[in-house]
């Protein structure tokens, strides 16, 4: 069955974002871990919902360029300014910035009829990536 998006899959796609980035799973994010092969900070903040799945689809069909988990990420973490630090409340707080900033530059891609921000498509993306590989994070 092919997922057709409509305003509130689309509502409740970005109300999930934010719920995930605002009330992550855990505490204590740091965006540069002291190890190599810890887990992405943002990993935690991925959407794990079927219509994230689709705009990160969409938006891998568009730039497979960024089909990485990990630099998708790196690029999302380097688009937070200033640095959030380690709360989880900042860090959500940077990302809604983020995708505000994405907004006003005009810095959207078009999926199937919608226009996301980079930082959303991008997380979106990831978490399409890390599903992709069972038994590994992003």
């Amino acid at each position: 069955m092919r997922w057709t998006p409509t305003r509130r899959n689309l509502a409740q796609l970005l109300g999930g974002v934010t719920t995930l980035v605002l009330v992550p799973p855990h505490g204590g994010l740091v965006l540069h871990p002291p190890d190599a092969a810890a887990p992405h900070p943002l990993s935690a903040v991925l959407p794990r919902t079927p219509s994230a799945q689709v705009v990160g689809r969409e938006y891998l069909r568009l730039r497979p360029e960024e089909a990485d988990a990990s630099r998708l990420l790196d690029l999302v973490a380097a688009s937070l300014r200033p640095s959030p630090g380690p709360a989880p409340a900042r860090l959500g707080a940077a990302v809604a910035r983020q995708v505000a900033s994405d907004f006003a530059e005009e810095r959207v891609v078009r999926l199937q009829g919608w226009v996301v921000s980079v930082t959303e498509a991008r997380l979106c993306a990831a978490a399409t990536l890390a599903g992709a590989q069972p038994g590994r994070g992003a």
